[in-house]
This record gives structure tokens, C-alpha cells and sequence, in this order.
């Protein structure tokens, strides 16, 4: 497994736990005011807590609800990295304060936001990034208190690549019947887009062509990169259609792949990457028995 270290020289990814809202404002406001100077100063939280940040903190304050931030952690990753390219490092050092709504997540989705902080180590590392995260000691599930230090620099800081891993060894749930099940091979992509078109409707899906381009994506990496076959399932959970595409004969190697901005000459990074802005989740889970690409697209 790759060890994957930030960057010290200009990253700072750390975190603070609070119980009163005097304490969240003293020690994200502290942290605000203490930015270098001519950089970005950034909040991402409520509307009530960034309208009580925006009096305690001087100087202008960019201020983003943290109901509207936090979509899916791929898409808040790329809109981290496009904010950061296109305005904020234009600056200087950004400040980012950052408090998500963890009580409001059930633990599949915890377990995809831990991901996403252990992945802002690895994203963020070498770029001109302050970024201070605030947990509530009274309200936060005590596996995400347990979990923040291991995500953050400082004591108890696990290494990412060790921690996602941790991430891709929770089961996956059994699928519910009925399923539709398809093997393909080469030159089955076609027949195989329809298959998923016609099953993804049947089960409630209007807008299928993100699922159908994820689909294919998964598909062609598959016949090309993998054991050159597969099989895919069609399944719905309840809130979303499900894709179940899985390679027998290959094992994943790269713990990041789809969630690092994708290099222009590795193309293969950039399928990966395109699929998990597409879908609503993407899981995998890669052993002995091959692996399995889990796609989600939520319901109407």
C-alpha cells in the first residue's frame, strides 16, 4: 500500500472539537484572524453560525451554507479544487473554516465524508491551504469524534491511503431481488447500455444517461484493463438504481482512483473521475474474488 504524506511546507489540515457555540466562535474566529494577509478568508457552515462569524471576524468573509457545499465528497472535492484554482490561491493562502452536519448522515454516508477528509490531505497537499474543521462534541457520532484525528494533522494523524482502505473493508449490503443480470464481453457495450437504460426506467430512473455513461465508463475499463469480461447487476434499494458491475479477474491497486484530479496523459484516471461527478455514490470493494464497482443514482 502506497504511504501518501501532505505537503507541511504549505498545507495546514487540522481540527478542533467545541460544546458551546461560544467555543466554535472563538476558535474558528481565532483562526480566521490569524490568516497571513492578502489571502482568502473562507466559512462553510450554517446560516446562523457564518451571520455570527461574519461579525466577529474583520475584513471580507466568503461564506458558503453548508447544506449547499457538501453534495456527494466527490463533487465537494472538485468544486474545493476549481475554487482554489480559479479564485483563491490567485491570492495567497486560503483560510477555510468547515463545520459539516455529521448527526444528519446515517453511517454509509459518515463513512464517505471520513473518506473525504482523509482525501483532502492527499487533493489539498502542496497547495497554499489553511483549513480548520469544527466538531460537536455534544452532537457528532462518537465514531466521527473517534475518527477526526486520524483524518487531520497532529497527533493520531493516520496515513490516507491506510485509512481509506479501513473505509473499503465495510460489507456492502446484499442486494434485494429481483435482479437483472447481464454477462458481457468485447463488443457487448452497445446491447449493454441499452439493458441498463431499459431496467434503470423500469425501476423508477427518468434521467438515465449519467448512469449509462458511468456504466459504459466502468464497462470499457473493464474489457480493456481487467480480465476482458464481466457481469452487471441492475437493483434498485429503495432510494436509488444500482449498478453492480464486477471484474473476476482483477484486483485494484490505487486506493484514490476517481476521487485525485485526474492528470491530462492517464486517461484512465479521468474515467474513474467522471464517473464518481456522474453518480450519486460509487463503492468499491476489490480482493481475491476480483472486484465489484457499485454504482448509485438517487430516485426521484
Amino acid at each position: 500500500m502506497p504511504a501518501v504524506r501532505n505537503d507541511q511546507r504549505l498545507l495546514v489540515h487540522r481540527h478542533f472539537s467545541y460544546r458551546e457555540e461560544t467555543e466554535f466562535l472563538a476558535a474558528g474566529g481565532g483562526f480566521l484572524r490569524s490568516a497571513p494577509p492578502g489571502g482568502r478568508l473562507v466559512a462553510v457552515a450554517s446560516p446562523r453560525r457564518l451571520e455570527a462569524l461574519r461579525e466577529a471576524v474583520p475584513g471580507e468573509l466568503e461564506c458558503h451554507r453548508t447544506d449547499a457545499w457538501f453534495g456527494t465528497p466527490p463533487r465537494a472535492l472538485a468544486a474545493l479544487m476549481t475554487e482554489g484554482r480559479e479564485r483563491w490561491w490567485r491570492d495567497g493562502v486560503a483560510s477555510i473554516l468547515v463545520e459539516q452536519r455529521w448527526a444528519e448522515r446515517d453511517r454509509r454516508e459518515q463513512r464517505e465524508w471520513l473518506r473525504y477528509e482523509a482525501l483532502l490531505n492527499v487533493v489539498l497537499a502542496g497547495t497554499p491551504t489553511r483549513m480548520l474543521c469544527a466538531y460537536d462534541a455534544e452532537r457528532d457520532p462518537a465514531d466521527v469524534l473517534r475518527a477526526a484525528p486520524r483524518t487531520h494533522q497532529g497527533d493520531g494523524y493516520t496515513d490516507p491511503a491506510a485509512f481509506v482502505a479501513e473505509c473499503d473493508r465495510a460489507p456492502l449490503p446484499v442486494p434485494r431481488e429481483p435482479l437483472a443480470v447481464r454477462r458481457f464481453h468485447r463488443g457487448d457495450l452497445t446491447s449493454l447500455r441499452a439493458f441498463t437504460d431499459q431496467n434503470a426506467r423500469a425501476l423508477g430512473l427518468v434521467r438515465t444517461m449519467p448512469l449509462l455513461v458511468s456504466v459504459n465508463e466502468v464497462a470499457t475499463n473493464i474489457l480493456k484493463h481487467g480480465g476482458g469480461a464481466g457481469v452487471l447487476y441492475v437493483w434498485s434499494d429503495g432510494a436509488s438504481v444500482v449498478c453492480d458491475l464486477i471484474d473476476p479477474a482483477f484486483r485494484l491497486a490505487d486506493p484514490f482512483l476517481g476521487f485525485i484530479p485526474p492528470h491530462p496523459d492517464r486517461t484512465g484516471e479521468a474515467g474513474m473521475w467522471a464517473v464518481r461527478q456522474l453518480c450519486d455514490l460509487v463503492e468499491i470493494r476489490s480482493g481475491r474474488d476480483g472486484t465489484l464497482f457499485r454504482l448509485h443514482q438517487g430516485l426521484p
